[in-house]
């Protein structure tokens, strides 16, 4: 499914320095904060007020629904859908006399009904929800029948679903000068809402193929799901689009997108790919998408299962409330995956790239039988960025990436609870996508593919997707695949992994035997959210230890709460590590000292394990070996430079002062660059100006001129000319924009008013905090009033809304020197965004306002 966009207003560490894989959270600055442009998905809080939630299982099929046509106009004044819907269905075992059909808040202009290609009579009911058709008689499945549906929908969001407004399942964005917002519409459709703008039978386990015709402006170009058939010109300013899909599909990934786009085409690689993006930002594609037809090669070559449909598109639009939407063969993002090539840097936008394609074999091929089963479609999607990080950008990158997130899976389990990866018991279909269903879930495929090998797990994928093509799976079917290929017995692993809550932490005890040369090793397993031990875990673990200079591995498999382990070796091992390369989704409790911690950067283990142990020989060690690990850090790949950079600039740490003048210059990622001038303008004691303006006139990616223009000001206020930071305000990068606006604020340049206003709106989301705090410190009276109206407009992503909403808080409760009248006005207007905001995700967050 889509992936939401979180705003954290803290920094996470993602590791404990101490003895075990725990979260914890670092200090949070009050206006420098610290936005996360990382694609997470919603936190699985369960809030105390919700009731104990039903069994949900799969909805019973009485219809089958073979093809869906519609017809579809739309009136943009009254945001109104005008549509002809013709649906094809059949009893789907037992005779069947009653049809259901979903339509949320429809008006109904004419029915027919078709039976065997004649029409019959029939009554209905229509309680604003669901369509009721009674022909008075029953049919069998060899019969066909056909409903024909006249009708108008204004999709609105429901009142009661509290949410980012991500329920309409059709929105229209209209043209606004003052937001720069263009006329456009999208959809989205999972879970529930396909049916707020076409009548369809709402569920996953339901597949058709379609043919959907769009009328619209000439000047606009219509995006569906599948092929264009053809496009004809009316007489009245309007053309006609066709769309046609073969093969079946789940309601929910069906898709209109109608705007304005730069659009290209690719028929070079094995898949016809269209790329359309928003005007200005043509030249830029390649860089903002990567290497789609590698991507799918590999895919289908991981996978052994070409790519299943006609095309591939991938689509940004305006103001998308999700992160991204894998419609079939039309793949929807929002506009933060759009930069300018320049801005992107490291792995860019693989990982959602990745993820949305992957739901082209695991969601849209095959499909969860049931929202219960989510994992199947996003654990998944999650499971295949890290497969593809590794092939294109190295072993290390993809490591790293499946450590981040099964630690955003730990944070998540241990700040709102831990939950099962599959339960049929849920008051809403919306909260089972959580860290749980996709990063757990990854981590239990990854975990299954060391335990299998890479044959015997891609073997069984591919039985999988091939026994149940166009079809539904529950986490089952897989299991049994994997079985089928194996000959193993996978039940107690799914069981215990999918359906019970929680994760092993595993301790151990050692003890070397001289007299017979055995070395006994014990092991003690507990759930990490049981006081007392209760739930068991079973899972392939290796045991790395070194032996006279000799790193070697012992493969065991761990079912009981304590296990022992007896080897016959040489003499005691110098070092032991649990589960060296982190394929069990564990916490480890240990006790090393700082050459057993130094020791692991030599060992071929996880990175996880490295960063642990960067960050405990920080945290428990002098000052001498603090600079030993920095510069091991500093010399190392580009995830411990980064991490080195933060230590000195997190502990002050002026020794380093010469050595980040070097990486600002010299290193070939930008990323790194622009945090060694990040740094340096926190740390340094000389003043370097002269030099960082010098560097400005030479480089040119937005981040690292940011971050130069920001640490020449703090190095030596006001030394830099007002005609050199003037110079940089027709860059287009928001980078750059925020970081002059930080610098216009401590200068008070209250000329400057119409250039933040200019970038209200425009600014990307992950720089809008700065920026509007840096606009509402300038400008308190005239800029609150606007700010405040950021907060509340519904058609701002959550991390606009946050930055704006943060801003007034900071007027309101943090900031000194303030006029108790402006205060006064700036909490009365906090506490109207705080009643006002439905967004569940938001109010857990605004929670730390009130």
């Amino acid at each position: 499914m889509r992936i939401f966009i979180l705003v954290l207003g803290v920094s996470f560490l993602m590791y404990s320095c101490h003895t075990s894989f725990q979260p914890t959270l670092s200090n949070y600055s009050a206006f420098e904060t610290t936005f996360l442009d990382t694609l997470v998905v919603s936190s699985s809080k369960t809030k105390p007020r919700e009731k104990v939630p039903e069994y949900n299982g799969s909805v019973p099929k009485t219809m089958d629904l073979l093809h869906t046509q519609l017809d579809l106009s739309f009136n943009w004044e009254k945001q109104m859908v005008i549509g002809q819907a013709g649906l094809l269905l059949k009893p789907y075992f037992y005779p069947q006399r009653i049809i259901k059909i979903d339509c949320i808040n429809f008006k109904l202009d004419s029915l027919a009904l078709m039976a065997n290609h004649s029409l019959i009579d029939f009554d209905y009911t229509y309680d604003g929800k669901k369509l009721i058709i009674d022909p008075q008689k029953f049919f069998t499945p060899n019969d066909t029948l056909k409903v024909i549906i006249h009708y108008r929908v204004t999709p609105s969001s429901d009142e009661n679903h509290q949410s980012n407004g991500d329920d309409k399942g059709l929105y229209f964005i209209q043209k606004d000068s003052l937001t720069k917002r263009r006329k456009e519409i999208w959809t989205l459709g999972e879970t529930q809402w396909s049916a707020k703008w076409f009548p369809t039978i709402n569920r996953p386990n339901i597949k058709a193929t379609q043919s959907i015709f769009l009328t619209i402006d000439s000047a606009l170009t219509s995006i569906s799901n599948g092929v264009l058939i053809s496009s004809l010109v009316n007489n009245n300013g309007t053309k006609t689009d066709q769309w046609e899909l073969n093969q079946p599909q789940s309601p929910y990934l069906t898709t209109v997108i109608v705007g304005q786009f730069d659009r290209q085409l690719d028929s070079s690689g094995p898949v016809v790919l269209e790329y359309f993006v928003q005007p200005g930002f043509k030249n830029d594609i390649s860089s903002i998408f990567g290497e789609v037809s590698e991507m799918i090669r590999f895919f289908s070559e991981t996978f052994d299962y070409s790519f299943p449909w006609p095309n591939y598109k991938q689509i940004i639009v305006q103001d998308f409330v999700s992160g991204a939407m894998e419609n079939t063969t039309a793949v929807i993002y929002g506009d933060f995956i759009q930069h300018h090539k320049e801005e992107i840097i490291g792995v860019g936008n693989d990982a959602i790239v990745a993820h949305e394609l992957v739901h082209h074999w695991f969601g849209n091929l095959v499909t969860c039988e049931n929202w219960a089963n989510i994992t199947l479609n996003e654990g998944f999607a999650n499971f295949g960025e890290a497969l593809w990080i590794s092939n294109f950008y190295g072993n290390e990158a993809g490591e790293y990436h499946r450590y981040l997130n099964r630690q955003k899976y730990l944070e998540d389990a241990y700040l709102s609870g831990p939950l099962p990866v599959v339960s049929y018991y849920f008051s809403n279909p919306e909260k089972l996508f959580n860290t749980h269903t996709y990063n757990k879930g990854a981590a239990i495929l990854h975990m299954l593919k060391t335990y299998l090998g890479d044959p015997g797990f891609f073997d069984g994928i591919s039985s999988y997707l091939n026994e149940h093509e166009y079809s539904n799976t529950e986490i089952d079917h897989l299991r049994m695949s994997l079985e089928k290929i194996s000959g193993l017995d996978l039940k107690q692993i799914f069981d215990q992994w999918f359906f019970q809550s929680g994760h092993p932490r595993i301790s151990f005890q050692s003890h070397y035997d001289s007299t017979s040369s055995i070395f006994n090793l014990h092991l003690t397993q507990e759930n990490a959210f049981q006081r007392e031990f209760q739930d068991l875990f079973s899972f392939p673990l290796k045991i790395g230890y070194v032996i006279n200079g000799d790193y070697k591995e012992y493969d065991f498999f761990m079912s009981k709460k304590k296990e022992k382990i007896s080897l016959s070796i040489p003499g005691p091992p110098e070092f032991i590590i649990l589960d060296p390369k982190l394929n069990v989704l564990a916490e480890y409790t240990v006790s090393y000292s700082l050459d057993q911690w130094e020791k692991i950067f030599s060992l071929p283990v996880n990175v996880g394990w490295k960063i642990r142990s960067f960050e405990t020989i920080l945290l428990l060690s002098d000052a001498e070996a603090k600079e030993k690990v920095i510069r091991w850090g500093l010399n190392s790949s580009p995830i411990f430079r980064q991490l080195a950079l933060k230590a000195i600039e997190h502990h002050s740490l002026r020794i380093f002062e010469d050595t980040l003048l070097r990486i600002g210059t010299l290193d070939q990622r930008a990323d790194i660059r622009a945090f060694a001038w990040r740094t340096l303008g926190s740390v340094a004691i000389k003043d370097h100006s002269k030099y960082l303006i010098k560097r400005l006139k030479e480089e040119n990616s937005p981040f690292v001129l940011a971050e130069l223009i920001k640490a020449t000001e703090e190095l030596n206020p006001n030394y830099m000319d007002i005609a050199v930071i003037t110079s940089f305000e027709n860059r287009p990068e928001s980078a750059i924009t925020a970081s002059l606006g930080k610098v216009y604020s401590q200068r008070k340049a209250f000329d400057k008013i119409s250039f933040f206003e200019e970038h209200l709106y425009t600014i990307k989301e992950i720089h809008s905090a700065n920026f509007y705090q840096s606009y509402l410190s300038l400008f308190p009276e005239t800029g609150l009033l606007n700010i405040y109206k950021i907060a509340i407009d519904s058609r701002n992503q959550r991390v606009r809304k946050y930055a704006a909403t943060l801003a007034v808080y900071h007027l309101a409760r943090v900031w000194t020197n303030v006029k108790p009248s402006l205060r006064a006005e700036a909490k009365t207007l906090l506490e109207k965004i705080l009643i006002w905001e439905k967004d569940e995700t938001l109010i857990d967050f605004y929670f730390a306002f009130k």
